[in-house]
């Protein structure tokens, strides 16, 4: 029994739109993983200019890796609702990750070392008042406990 596979235009021009489209999700998904990483980099640059990387874990620790993990999956679950109406592929999974390993591959470390500079200086600046509060504090207590004597 002879088969005849008829092939039209139309199929063809399906297709390359199917895979048009598959690739512009992949190429959506890079981005996405590139800007996941750029988070984690946000984030390991405060702990850095915080110096709660250099402590023992606290509690700010834990809450930044929850805060991170939140913030990934918001990223993550909100490029793949808003391109792909909520359908995840596998190819979108791998073109996350591809945007992460190019983002660290490339342009990591300059980029963690603005973010640490730039964390680091509006750290400063913000805290000064509360140094300063602190110093003024303990003047007084100083004073107080020096007079009690």
């Amino acid at each position: 029994m002879n088969t005849i596979f008829l092939v039209s235009a139309g199929n063809a021009l399906n297709e390359g739109l199917m895979i048009g489209r598959s690739l512009e999700l992949f190429l959506i998904m890079m981005a996405a993983g590139g800007v996941i990483a750029l988070l984690f980099d946000f984030f390991r640059a405060v702990r850095k200019a915080t110096k709660t990387a250099y402590k023992e874990v606290t509690y700010a620790v834990h809450i930044e890796d929850v805060l991170f993990a939140l913030l990934a999956f918001a990223i993550f679950i909100f490029v793949v609702v808003v391109f792909n109406d909520g359908e995840i592929r596998g190819f979108m999974i791998l073109g996350l990750v591809c945007g992460i390993l190019i983002y660290w591959a490339l342009i990591s470390q300059i980029i963690n070392k603005i973010l640490f500079w730039i964390i680091y200086l509006l750290f400063k600046i913000l805290s000064a008042p509360v140094r300063l509060v602190a110093k003024i504090k303990k003047m007084f207590e100083k004073r107080k406990n020096s007079k009690e004597k």
